[in-house]
């Protein structure tokens, strides 16, 4: 099996490419901010989809995502990070200024969600609940196995300005089960 581990960074997913690439299988970390129609080989240098088609039964696609403020704070401090997922260069500074998305996080999240994007199952995975919810995790990808994932989280002070631009997509989030398959 072929994981695909996609999100918009700071959320977790080196974590779990890592944790997965423990049981032997290939393991792709993707930033792709649109997933392709029809599932893709990935170009390892950029993290994203390329145009050559896949046999989608062999891969399984996981979309891991948290709270977009502390994705924000975890990982948008680095330019050549905000460029990576196909954002307008833009900083916190100016985002906390326009109260606006200028990440488009929303957007970015939406593209997974929609199943009219693609024919292929996405799996998504809160972040909080790698660690709460993995063996259905494990289940749900056909991995047997207790092993766990380390926790690493490093506490940073909030904007309460990112907080009410980005509470619509946290609000979003918040509301969908901790792990389940959209079709």
């Amino acid at each position: 099996m072929i994981y695909y581990v996609c999100s918009f960074g700071g959320c977790g997913s080196t974590a779990l490419a890592r944790h997965l690439g423990q049981f032997g299988e290939r393991v792709f970390h993707i930033h792709s901010r649109c997933p392709p129609p029809q599932l893709t080989e990935v170009d390892l240098f950029t993290e994203h989809f390329t145009d050559v088609p896949v046999d989608a039964r062999n891969v399984r696609v996981i979309f891991i995502y948290r709270d977009p403020v502390k994705s924000i704070l975890s990982r948008f401090d680095n330019p050549a990070h905000i460029k990576n997922i196909e954002a307008e260069p833009a900083t916190l500074a100016e985002v906390v200024r326009t109260g606006t998305d200028l990440f488009r996080l929303d957007e970015f999240f939406d593209n997974y969600l929609d199943p009219k994007r693609r024919n292929y199952p996405v799996l998504f995975v809160k972040y909080e609940a790698l660690f709460t919810h993995l063996p259905l995790l494990h289940r749900l990808l056909g991995i047997k196995s207790a092993l766990t994932i380390k926790r690493k989280e490093t506490v940073r002070q909030e904007d309460p300005a990112l907080k009410v631009i980005y509470e619509p997509l946290a609000r979003k989030m918040k509301a969908m089960p901790p792990i389940w398959i959209s079709k």
